[in-house]
């Protein structure tokens, strides 16, 4: 197994100890690579190894909300829109916590 399937398990194994349910996705997206997608996400040590041994390179989902973290998702479409004034607005009347992370996502 390569280095970067190597530190994918780890980071969903770490996602996992702190009781987030991950799943795998098809490699480079965000469409699940299992029968019942987020549905089948899953704190189990053993189930996550299997998933990464039978498809390396699978990209890392967590299931959102809980027992998940919450997530608010802010997106740039050009022309079409671009949901980060709102998102500021949101932030200036105090609605929302401090972000823990800031994570970039496919499309």
């Amino acid at each position: 197994m390569s280095k970067e399937p190597e530190n994918t398990v780890r980071r969903a194994l770490g996602y996992a100890r702190r009781g987030w349910p991950v799943f795998p996705c098809q490699p480079g997206g965000k469409e699940p690579a299992t029968r019942h997608g987020f549905h089948d996400a899953t704190t189990s040590p053993d189930q996550i190894r299997s998933w990464w041994q039978r498809r390396p390179a699978a990209n890392l989902a967590i299931a959102t909300g809980q027992p998940g973290p919450d997530v608010l998702d802010v997106d740039q479409h050009g022309d079409a829109g671009n949901g980060f004034p709102a998102f500021n607005r949101l932030q200036r009347a105090g609605l929302l916590d401090a972000a823990s992370a800031i994570i970039a996502t496919p499309g």
